[in-house]
């Protein structure tokens, strides 16, 4: 009775990481803190979610590593991507990763 909503979340957290897994990545960017402003970091790659860890490989290349329980996962509004936005521990910086599939029409 007074844990449905945190069953709730759990739930919609495991149907979004299940949705996020394994996509394909056009490009993946890093947000300028107080700003705007995009830099790309890694182009044609993919996300990985296990049970601890969340995992963004670019060309061969380790981009960004996390374990869930310190990052916030959202897709973006037009669910063509999803930001990760990781707060460090030790420095109190906040650090934004935006990921944008890479687009495949179904026919």
């Amino acid at each position: 009775m007074f844990f449905k909503k945190n069953h709730k979340e759990k739930a919609l957290l495991k149907a979004m990481y299940q949705r996020v897994d394994g996509k394909p990545l056009k490009y993946v960017t890093k947000r300028a803190d107080g700003s705007y402003d995009e830099a790309v970091i890694g182009k044609d790659g993919r996300i990985c979610i296990n049970d601890t860890h969340i995992t963004i490989m670019c060309n061969g290349t380790l981009v960004f590593k996390a374990l869930l329980s310190d990052v916030k996962l959202g897709e973006l509004m037009s669910l063509e991507g999803v930001t990760i936005e990781e707060t460090n521990k030790d420095t109190g910086e906040t650090q934004k990763i935006v990921a944008y599939y890479k687009y495949y029409r179904k026919t």
